[in-house]
């Protein structure tokens, strides 16, 4: 009998275990379905932050905005007696004033018939020339390899010196417009083709409709949704090219094409692709023909003075850039660049000179520290001795002072070809509505005639009490108006504040 007991225990025991490893496995099995739950549930949840992202970063935006503006508005009131205090004290000691917009004011711009008055030659702006020797060169290629449009990729652009450059401006508006035309032209044939409806309503007609602004795709329902990210990053394109900057740095610039790349790629536009790809490459070529022309010119300076490099200064140039003072050649008798190099240069001369963040040792090519600094020496402004942009503001000037005599003739044309009002007309049949709009324009009448017939010479009478009495209506009427403008304007500076106090 004991035996058969230990027997009947031991099958138990074998049998609980599968019992318990089928309970196991049922119990994987839901855990893995109430997996499968979460993760579709996590992937839910994280396309409703993705949508709600815009709507809450905007908010945000506003909600700084709105706190931070009385705060500078109050900032500024309070600051305002010591920034006249500073610049008297600083204009009364001779020092330059820290508000470059005002001194710049206050400097005579100089005019393309007007000529430079070209400095004499300091010895502390004669610079050294041996570290553009063909060793030096040699190295620096070695270190920032030049760009080759046929060979490199675009990445390898920002290895090279050229990346420091900056185009004309003209090159850079046409870029900007280049890409801004082809990113509405892809979003409007994908939208025509994916969305018809939609792309009729808002876009029935051309491409030029599609507008990038923040405000007009919210209005086009646009701000969220599948390409949203794409759409809203174009916004920075669509404001460089309605709103001119000066000019942008080789990496602003290729960001500001590089977004309408992105949006031609989400929409899996292949064609339109290729076209900003080779856009951007058409920048970085003119941005390497700008560097090829400051390097030509500094080559030029050995063969004017063809001098040995010190064995002591081998594959340091750099050194030889910030440490040599004196120069066989002034710095005065270099050829001028175009302005687009030398507001590169102007740049480049003020990052070296920054003692708070000086720049690394590696961070220019010494061809271009070398010109910058060549370039700093000559003490002259921006485009000063450029015939190119000399001839530009002539040009300009020209076309301003046409376009305001074409003007003034057309208002005089206008103003000739329209009758004249005659004299007051006193019938007792009009409305009191005539009569009052006739003594507002009555003065104006009385005085003209009153001018000419001083310069004439004649002696005539003044009009008797209607002229007085109108001329006060006049003025009584001037002063109404001006009152409901103050109390309109108090109201809406009160509902201002009060905007800006429950915002905050």
């Amino acid at each position: 009998m004991p035996d058969q007991g230990d027997h009947q225990q031991a099958e138990n025991k074998m049998e609980n275990p599968e019992s318990e490893i089928s309970q196991l496995r049922e119990r994987v099995s839901q855990l893995q379905e109430e997996k499968k739950e979460l993760d579709a549930e996590n992937v839910r949840l994280h396309a409703e932050v993705e949508l709600l992202r815009p709507r809450a970063n905007g908010t945000q935006a506003v909600i700084v905005a709105v706190t931070k503006e009385p705060c500078r508005i109050v900032l500024r009131f309070i600051t305002a007696r010591y920034r006249i205090w500073k610049d008297k004290k600083q204009a009364k000691q001779g020092a330059r004033l820290e508000y470059a917009a005002k001194a710049d004011c206050e400097k005579p711009y100089p005019i393309g018939n007007e000529e430079e008055l070209i400095p004499e030659p300091n010895p502390e702006d004669l610079i050294c020339i041996l570290c553009v020797s063909k060793e030096a060169l040699d190295e620096q290629r070695r270190k920032f390899p030049p760009w080759d449009e046929n060979q490199s990729t675009l990445e390898d652009f920002w290895n090279g010196p050229a990346r420091h450059m900056i185009i004309s401006w003209q090159d850079q508006y046409d870029a900007l417009n280049a890409a801004h035309r082809l990113a509405k032209q892809a979003f409007w044939h994908f939208d025509r083709k994916q969305w018809p409806e939609h792309a009729l309503w808002n876009f029935g007609e051309h491409y030029d409709q599609v507008r990038f602004g923040k405000e007009e795709l919210g209005h086009c329902e646009l701000s969220s949704g599948e390409f949203s990210v794409q759409l809203n990053g174009v916004t920075g394109l669509r404001n460089a090219v309605c709103h001119p900057s000066t000019s942008y740095t080789m990496r602003s610039l290729d960001d500001l094409i590089f977004r309408a790349e992105q949006l031609a790629v989400a929409l899996k536009d292949d064609e339109r692709v290729q076209e900003i790809q080779a856009l951007r490459r058409t920048v970085r070529e003119r941005a390497q023909e700008a560097y090829d022309i400051i390097e030509s010119q500094t080559q030029a300076l050995l063969h004017v003075h063809p001098q040995k490099r010190p064995a002591e200064e081998t594959n340091v140039p750099q050194d030889a850039v910030e440490e040599a003072n004196v120069s066989p050649q002034p710095a005065i008798a270099d050829q001028p660049y175009p302005f687009h190099i030398q507001r590169a240069l102007q740049r480049i001369a003020g990052h070296l000179d920054n003692k708070v963040q000086r720049p690394s040792r590696d961070e220019y090519p010494p061809v271009l520290a070398l010109a910058a600094a060549r370039w700093a020496a000559r003490g002259l402004q921006l485009g000063a001795d450029d015939p190119g942009h000399q001839q530009r503001l002539l040009d300009s000037q020209s076309r301003s002072k046409a376009n305001t005599k074409a003007d003034s003739s057309t208002s005089k044309d206008d103003s000739n070809s329209q009758p004249k009002e005659g004299p007051a007309e006193t019938d007792s049949s009009k409305s009191k509505d005539d009569s009052d709009s006739h003594r507002k324009d009555e003065p104006a009448e009385v005085d003209e005639t009153q001018n000419v017939n001083a310069d004439e010479g004649a002696d005539q009478q003044r009009p008797a009490s209607p002229v007085r009495r109108d001329s006060a209506y006049a003025a009584t009427e001037s002063d109404i108006e001006t009152r409901s403008q103050r109390h309109r304007l108090k109201e809406v500076c009160k509902k201002t504040f009060k905007r800006f106090r429950s915002a905050s």
